[in-house]
């Protein structure tokens, strides 16, 4: 099997090269040398694996906030305040259902926003403890 990683992605080039494969596997089977040049390439790709999804924006929106993330500000240094303005009325992310938690027992994510030191590495071990 040849494998080659600059073929592009897309389902009509996936769609020739499983049957390449298949017509080679095929003519293996058989005994006979495979017809198929050598210097034509496949694609191992997995059979649960996507190129594209169809679906709205609505069905993208409905989703994000079924499976919403609440997560937990731990912010050491400027790039908190980033965070700040990401949740910020211009970013909306209330819509989309992330709320940010002061309380670890509430959150299920935590966000580390800035530089971690040596001493605050225990303070962190014991909020995160808290998460999980």
């Amino acid at each position: 099997m040849w494998i080659d990683h600059e073929i592009t992605s897309s389902v009509f080039s996936r769609r020739i090269f499983s049957l390449l494969r298949k017509k080679s596997i095929s003519d293996e089977n058989k005994g006979h040398q495979a017809n198929v040049d050598k210097n034509v390439l496949l694609r191992d790709t997995q059979k649960s694996s996507l190129d594209y999804v169809l679906t709205t924006v609505d069905s993208v929106v409905n989703w994000a906030r079924q499976g919403s993330i609440w997560p937990m500000t731990f912010g050491l240094a400027c790039c908190a305040v980033e965070m700040m303005h990401a949740s910020a009325p211009r970013y909306d992310q209330d819509r989309l259902g992330v709320i940010f938690r002061a309380s670890p027992r509430q959150s299920d994510v935590m966000i580390v926003a800035g530089t971690l030191t040596n001493k605050m590495v225990v303070v962190l071990r014991k909020v995160y403890l808290l998460i999980v």
